[in-house]
């Protein structure tokens, strides 16, 4: 024990402290004998006890069996101590000494003490009669102590066996429900019923997560039926919040969502504003209770006579709830009022409404309304309209999802009237969720279906998934790229343009997912906004501002260069594959220059991710297969068939072609997402490097990639074959003389080294980069370019940089290469 020398000087701003605060006493719990904790935490002197209430917990699992009790025995003193903080740690210590009853000498006696320690602190809260004083009952109304009580209940009822916890939590219903059936506890005895209430209900909030419903649990939410025609305002506004917590684990249960619409629709009804409001703003999570009414019941009937219903009529009564909670609480009741609190908190849930309907009846009767309202929430003005924009544009992708494409010309007008806000937290939802738009819109039936829109979309007919060679794929391509330059081109891209400093965040997330599924010609135009989002603040060096973008942007680095290879590859464009990847091989290198040190470390690790696709060969028919995929719409994949005839095709070629000497036989595990790369299936393509830029032999250039796939067996193959390469001692001998001398190369696995050496002697030098980038023209001379620059670093790095480059060097390496 310490105490704080006089000698130190007073703190600056002269304000009173409370006697326990700036370590004004300092005690180590964890080797302090009982008997001392215990005379201590019933000493008179309030920052003694303060202190030694902390290892309350900690000396119960060192004390024997007399200790133990007089230590339980201290717990209840401490509970009614007049001091609100002795209070307040105590009951942090009722937490960790149900957390620690097994480490005891009598488990049973501390859940006891536990159990009685708190139920004694919760029944005078719920007793509306209690007047205000001191002690528990006086200051159990206060918020701070009320929500100390409930989040030591929700602990402790995490920590206890079943029957102990059933045992407190129905003693408390019993207590909560009595304390109702008093005359003063529905708002006649004025704020001490408000209290005494808002602490049933949050118990009741509190108690359901932890009971079964046939056990309690409906009973315990059934309190709020009791509620919902309380005096006091405050009661009435809590109870609205809380019933998606009430009824939420009780969805399938039969009977509980019709209890909760007993107790809705007098509320939704209230004559207070404010209380018609909360129910306005619970609607979409209600809605997805509703949803899942056919889910199946976690107990039994509430009438045991009754026989368990049959699915078809669970899904008919999931519909019949959800169409009667938006068709006649939400669209007849509350957006209708008159109050423009209401109606504008009615609005802000329109978009979350229609993501929650059920497939089915309820799309069929409350998609057209809904979405009538969501347009008309979009085209809000006055008070309160940033908000329900914000809200339209954060659920744009969901209700695009929900529509189908064939709702997409009654969307587009609400997409631009959004992109036409200055509000950032509006454009940024909206940046974030167009590549989501687009493969939704990309999405074609397999039996061919309606177009995407006017304005240049392809029909569904013309696009769809048939065709036994390649005609099939290069329709989706058209397909796909038609649906990226409805979302992309035009407002969304001026506002990228012109109002980049706003959704910087949100573009520097997008950036991979948005070259992947736009055209050669719009990955330019995105591919412009890279260098500005790898930019540091200006000003005087070394700033680092908000880097977090920056460092979003970084760990996309290997899915950017993917995606750009792909697009080129697959539109066969010349020139537009040398800009793409040669600009983002640019923004690597600024990247590995941030002076924020996790952007560096993003980006060097990414930089090793695309140097490993350029050094490892994938045979031509997987690089094609990438290629085809591009634009694919989310949750839409290719079909058993397909995939069977394209892993046939591979394993043929891989047979007929083999591994080349002296090379990996296969790709690195790059599209792992702790890589940042993009696995799935097409989801792959890397740069195209010729075969004389690989190895300074003649030979066919070749499509260079990763299929992203994890636990390929060839990954070890070709580490091992790379790692062969330092038995010749004319590779190795520069490398390893670096090594001798570089501390954090030092670190790399014999694997990891070997890699390096292979990039540096294949990439490395600059003597023949000319030919090699003149063997092959287009998409293939600007991936040797875009190799050789990054090579050019690595090399830099790893023999001549500071040590903080060389880090950088071996984070590549253990990029490409894992432990």
């Amino acid at each position: 024990m310490t105490r704080k020398s006089k000698n130190e000087p007073e703190d600056e701003d002269d304000l009173e402290r409370a006697p326990w605060e700036d370590g004004a006493l300092t005690v180590d719990v964890t080797s302090v004998p009982a008997e001392v904790v215990v005379k201590n935490c019933l000493s008179d002197d309030l920052p003694l006890r303060l202190a030694y209430i902390k290892g309350l917990a900690s000396a119960a699992t060192r004390a024997n069996k007399r200790e133990l009790s007089k230590l339980l025995g201290a717990v209840e003193p401490l509970l009614d101590d007049e001091a609100l903080g002795v209070r307040l740690e105590t009951l942090q210590q009722l937490q960790q000494l149900a957390k620690l009853a097994d480490s005891t000498v009598s488990r049973e006696e501390v859940e006891e003490a536990v159990v009685d320690a708190l139920e004694q602190q919760l029944r005078p809260s719920l007793d509306p009669s209690n007047s205000p004083g001191g002690g528990s009952a006086g200051t159990g109304a206060l918020p701070l102590v009320r929500d100390a009580l409930l989040a030591a209940l929700d602990a402790v009822c995490g920590e206890l066996p079943a029957g102990s916890r059933n045992a407190l939590l129905l003693r408390l219903l019993r207590a909560a429900n009595a304390a109702l059936d008093k005359p003063l506890a529905l708002g006649g005895g004025g704020k001490a019923s408000g209290d005494a209430s808002l602490m049933a209900l949050s118990l009741a909030v509190v108690a359901v997560r932890h009971m079964d419903p046939d056990r309690g649990g409906l009973a315990m939410a059934a309190i709020g039926g009791r509620l919902c025609g309380h005096g006091d305002l405050r009661v009435r506004e809590a109870l609205a919040g809380a019933l998606p917590q009430l009824y939420g684990r009780y969805a399938g249960c039969p009977g509980a969502l019709e209890q909760m619409f007993e107790t809705l629709e007098p509320l939704c009804n209230d004559k207070v504003w404010s209380v018609r409001q909360a129910c306005a703003r619970v609607v979409s999570e209600l809605s997805l209770l509703c949803g899942r009414a056919d889910a199946g019941a976690s107990g039994t009937p509430l009438t045991p006579t009754l026989s368990p219903p049959t699915p078809t009529q669970q899904q008919q009564r999931a519909d019949e709830l959800q169409v009667r909670l938006l068709r006649r609480l939400y669209l007849d009741t509350l957006l209708p009022t008159k109050s423009q609190w209401v109606v504008t908190a009615a609005r802000e849930q329109a978009g979350a409404a229609i993501a929650s309907l059920r497939p089915g009846g309820p799309v069929a009767e409350l998609l057209p309304p809904l979405l009538d309202a969501y347009c008309a929430a979009a085209a809000a003005v006055g008070q309160g309209a940033a908000e329900v924009r914000r809200a339209c544009a954060e659920s744009f992708g969901d209700v695009v999802a929900k529509a189908g494409p064939e709702r997409w010309p009654q969307l587009q007008p609400v997409f631009v009237r959004l992109l036409a806000s200055n509000d950032p937290p509006t454009l940024c939802s909206l940046v974030a969720s167009a590549e989501r738009v687009v493969r939704l819109l990309a999405a074609v039936p397999a039996s061919g279906g309606s177009s995407v829109g006017s304005g240049g979309a392809v029909s569904g007919q013309d696009c769809g998934a048939g065709g036994a060679g390649g005609g099939g794929s290069v329709r989706r391509g058209e397909h796909s790229a038609a649906a990226a330059r409805q979302v992309v081109s035009g407002p969304l891209l001026e506002v990228l343009r012109n109002q980049l400093h706003l959704v910087a965040p949100a573009a520097s997330a997008a950036m991979a997912g948005l070259l992947e599924v736009c055209p050669v010609e719009l990955q330019r135009e995105v591919l412009q906004l890279m260098p500005q989002l790898c930019e540091p603040p200006a000003g005087e060096g070394g700033r680092c501002g908000d880097w977090r973008p920056r460092l979003s942007l970084a760990n996309q680095l290997h899915a950017a260069t993917r995606a750009v290879a792909t697009a080129a590859a697959a539109a066969d464009a010349a020139g537009g594959g040398a800009d793409a990847t040669a600009l983002v091989a640019r923004c690597a290198l600024a990247l590995c220059g941030d002076p924020v040190w996790a952007v560096r470390w993003a980006a060097a690790t990414q930089v090793g991710l695309i140097l490993a696709d350029a050094a490892t060969p994938t045979p031509p028919t997987a690089a094609a297969g990438a290629s085809s995929s591009c634009g694919r719409a989310e949750g839409v994949e290719r079909t058993a068939e397909e995939k069977a005839g394209r892993e046939e095709e591979d394993r043929a070629e891989e047979a007929r072609r083999g591994p080349l000497d002296g090379e990996p036989s296969g790709p690195c595990p790059n599209g792992s997402p702790d890589n940042g790369g993009s696995g799935g299936p097409g989801g792959n393509g890397g740069l195209r490097v010729p075969k004389e830029a690989r190895d300074g032999e003649g030979g066919d250039g070749g499509d260079v990639g990763a299929d992203g796939e994890q636990g390929d067996p060839r990954v070890a193959q070709g580490a091992e074959a790379a790692a062969s390469s330092l038995a010749d001692p004319g590779r190795a001998g520069e490398l390893a003389a670096a090594g001798d001398q570089a501390g954090a190369l030092s670190g790399l696995t014999e694997r990891q080294r070997g890699w390096l050496d292979l990039v540096l002697r294949r990439f490395g030098s600059d003597g023949d980069a000319g030919a090699c980038g003149q063997s092959e023209a287009g998409a293939a001379g600007a991936g040797v370019t875009a190799v050789r620059e990054l090579a050019a670093w690595l090399r830099h790095a790893a023999l001549q940089g500071t040590r903080a480059e060389q880090a950088l060097a071996a984070a590549c390496c253990q990029g490409a290469v894992p432990r």
